[in-house]
């Protein structure tokens, strides 16, 4: 799951290396620490060098669903693009995120034209 945030951009998923806990992977070692220091989580920031993700904490899926909560409770703000712009640390990040939200916004105009190829994809079991 990809989770962009004000705090950082960041990637949920079940960890390969213990299957009974979830990993939560970054791009870069800032964004962890912003959401260490959002949920005062101390689980060490691991780096791997050969990893589509470099940074990473590993954690249980209850850390996992506290850390969403917490991110979800900071929301104050009407603007997500502005808001990440005015955090010096984030605001490197505006054009990637606006390049995305147009591809996004695309998907929503060709739907609203009738003509979307989308639908809903079954859970797998």
């Amino acid at each position: 799951m990809w989770l962009f945030t004000q705090h950082g951009f960041y990637s949920i998923t079940r960890s390969r290396t213990e299957p009974d806990k979830t990993q939560v992977r970054a791009r870069t070692r800032c964004d962890l620490e912003n959401l260490q220091t959002l949920t005062s989580n101390a689980a060490p920031i691991l780096k791997t060098l050969n990893a589509d993700y470099r940074r990473r904490i590993i954690i249980t899926p209850s850390e996992s669903e506290r850390i969403v909560t917490l991110l979800t409770r900071d929301i104050d703000f009407p603007n997500f693009k502005a808001r990440v712009a005015m955090r010096p640390d984030q605001k490197h990040r505006g054009h990637d995120d606006h390049r995305i939200w147009e591809l996004h916004h695309s998907r929503q105009s060709n739907d609203a034209q009738g003509s979307a190829v989308s639908a809903p994809v079954p859970r797998p079991r």
